[in-house]
């Protein structure tokens, strides 16, 4: 489960995507960016488990996560 700040909802969620699948989730903004963040590990999930490449990644660093994370608007690099 994963928490959605803009609006205080959950946002659940359960999904397998294979290699080489092309998956599109259809959500708020503000529920998309918190899915986004939760499997690129800046964010932590309410409750289950955060799988990649059926590795469970839900307690590694973002960047042992190797998945690739850029905010909408910038934001990334201080200006």
């Amino acid at each position: 489960m994963v928490p959605v700040p803009d609006d205080g909802s959950q946002l659940r969620l359960s999904v397998r995507v294979r290699p080489g699948e092309i998956t599109a989730v259809q959500a708020t903004p503000a529920a998309g960016t918190a899915l986004a963040r939760t499997v690129a590990g800046l964010a932590a999930p309410l409750s289950g488990r955060v799988y990649v490449a059926d590795r469970d990644v839900t307690d590694q660093p973002p960047a042992a996560r190797q998945i690739g994370y850029i905010p909408a608007g910038g934001g990334l690099l201080p200006t």
